[in-house]
This record gives C-alpha cells, structure tokens and sequence, in this order.
C-alpha cells in the first residue's frame, strides 16, 4: 500500500506497531531511509483512517481529503472512511466528486441508522450545489421505498415547499392525509401552500379545518414520533455534528460524525 506520508507519520505509525518496528524504523534510517514500509498493510490502513477521520471531525477537512481519498483508492467499499472523505471534499469545494461518492456508499446500504445519515448528508449537499432534481429525487425515494410512513410525504412536501412547488406540494399533502385525515401539520403544510398561492377560499377552508381540529384537542399521528428525512433524529445529529453541513430545510446544524 503506497500512501504519501511525512516522518511525523512514521513515527506514529511505528509508534502504534510497537517497540519491534521502532527498530525497523531506526535501521531504515541509516540504511538510507529506504523501504520503510515494511509495517503490515492492515496496521498502516488503520492508522491512516484514523488520522483521517480524525482530521475531519477537527475540520480540518483539506488534510482529511488529502489522507482519506488515498484510502479509498485502495478501498472503496469502507463506509465510513469514505463518508467522511465526501463530506471533506464538500467543504474543500470539490462538491461533485464527494456527491459521487456519497451516492456510491449510499447504493452499498439497505437500511436502518446508516442509511438515514447518508441521505441526510446528501439532501445537505444536493441544497448546498443547488441539485434540485438530485434532491427531489432522493425524497421520492423514500415515499416509494416506505409509503405507509406519512413523515416522507412531509418531507417530500417541505422540498416542494422549499422550492416554491406549491401544487406538487400540496398534491402530496393531500396524498398523506389518505394515511391520517385529521394530521395537523399536514393542515398546516396545505394552509401555507394557499397563502402562497393567494388562494383565499382555500385558505379560509383551512383555517376552519385546523381550528375545528385543535378545539377537539386533536393530536398529530404517532408518525411524527419519527422526524422526517430532512431533520434527522437527535442520535443522528450527535453523530454528524463536527462537519456542518446544514440543510436549508432544516435550522439544526446536521453534519456527519
């Protein structure tokens, strides 16, 4: 495994192998500092990942690239390493190239936490280079892929909304209140699409809704007990809170740990 390295590296290479290899080190040095990679391939992926990853969670994202995208050559498939290689090249302005890896680890996971974190790392990076179509996408994806789970028809309805879509958007509001008709914040979702499109009977109509559903002391559905795709649960902020990429649907920071 060729990877560019400085002697502080070696020396924390050698460092982590032990006292042995502190003594391949020394010879190497009088024998005229050649072939000192002699350090198993495993112990020197290891200790460049960690480097790497530890340089961009201290966002110090250009030496995180530099260190990482040399990992990914020779593995592409760590999930993790290269997660944090596409965020890094995001904020090092290298935008496209970390999407498409983004993308690619994005094919590599079937569900669960994981798959939450890369797509809320990519709707991040869809707003931030303006991917309107990329962004809507990933958002259809998800009602498709779930589409009994009312929180990805209001998430897909906030980027519609976010784009100015007001008839798309309240088409899929009116396509989740199919799952819960009395669902508030579905209402209020629909009574800001008419106030934007000055619809006034509309608007009035919505108006009467949600007043006759808080005075009955109606409750959003259970569904909101899962936040939608684009304001990630509090574990996952925790996990991507040291790269700030921020979602402009979303006031929290999100960024990926």
């Amino acid at each position: 495994m060729n990877i560019h390295t400085d002697l502080s590296d070696l020396i924390g290479l050698y460092l982590r192998a032990g006292s042995t290899l502190l003594q391949r080190l020394a010879a190497s040095i009088v024998d005229g500092f050649h072939q000192i990679f002699t350090v198993d391939d495993e112990l020197k992926y290891n200790y460049f990942r960690d480097r790497g990853i530890g340089h961009a969670r201290g966002r110090r994202y250009r030496q995180a690239a530099e260190v990482l995208i040399q990992l990914y050559r020779v593995r592409p498939d760590d999930s993790e390493m290269a997660t944090y290689l596409g965020v890094s090249l995001l904020k090092v302005g290298e935008g496209q190239q970390g999407v498409e890896i983004l993308q690619r680890i994005r094919q590599q996971q079937q569900q669960g936490e994981d798959l939450k974190r890369i797509n809320t790392i990519l709707l991040a990076a869809y707003q931030q280079l303006d991917e309107r179509e990329n962004y809507l996408m990933l958002l259809m994806e998800q009602v498709k892929g779930e589409p009994q789970k009312l929180e990805h028809y209001l998430t897909l309805a906030e980027g519609y909304c976010y784009y100015e879509a007001w008839v798309q958007a309240i088409s899929v509001y009116e396509k989740a209140l199919i799952l819960d008709k009395d669902h508030i914040a579905t209402h209020e979702g629909l009574l800001r699409c008419y106030q934007a499109l000055e619809d006034h009977d509309a608007e009035q109509r919505q108006q009467q809704k949600l007043s006759q559903l808080r005075g009955e002391g109606a409750v959003a559905s259970k569904e909101e007990a899962e936040p939608p795709l684009s304001q990630p649960n509090d574990k996952i902020l925790r996990e991507l809170q040291h790269l700030q990429l921020t979602p402009r649907a979303v006031e929290t920071e999100t960024v990926v740990r």
